[in-house]
């Protein structure tokens, strides 16, 4: 078995993830039935998840709770139509929509949900890829919603703080 955070530095699956993100355009149905879900957990049971991603990356012989923590990044790049570089919460400084005090109130939320949360960090995500007009960051996400702790919450505020837009 390949821990998730190994196969981070094995480009075929990188690769893997951004083919089954085109692919999603080719398969509607899979994108429905991923976007139609409500929380992570919902992802990691859904159909199109199980058939659709992990499928692809089954040479990672990834475990089971690498897999439901690959499910939060899923769900919510299934609701992208835009893929950029970097990290999301650069991604979200720059384009997210409203002024920039209300992105900040915005991201003040995100940092505020709570360690291990992750239906609610799910949710807050999906709603910031609204905000950035589909745009969201494929490496961004998987890398950086493995784990939702401090200093989760701290790597997301280095990378938002100094990418805001004044204006």
């Amino acid at each position: 078995m390949m821990k998730l955070d190994q196969a981070f530095n094995d480009d075929g699956f990188w690769k893997a993830v951004e083919s089954w993100w085109h692919g999603l355009d080719k398969d509607r149905g899979q994108r429905a039935g991923l976007r139609r879900a409500k929380s992570r957990t919902e992802v990691y049971v859904s159909p199109a998840y199980r058939n659709g991603l992990v499928e692809k990356l089954a040479r990672f012989e990834l475990d089971e709770p690498d897999l439901e923590r690959l499910a939060l990044a899923a769900g919510v790049l299934a609701k992208a139509r835009h893929l950029r570089k970097g990290h999301f919460a650069a991604v979200f400084a720059r384009e997210g929509k409203g002024s920039p005090d209300m992105r900040d109130v915005r991201f003040r939320k995100l940092l505020a949900v709570e360690d291990g949360e992750y239906d609610e960090l799910y949710r807050m995500l999906v709603r910031f890829v609204d905000m950035c007009g589909g745009a969201a960051s494929l490496g961004g996400l998987i890398r950086h919603t493995m784990y939702w702790n401090d200093q989760a919450r701290m790597n997301w505020a280095r990378e938002y703080y100094p990418n805001r837009s004044k204006a």
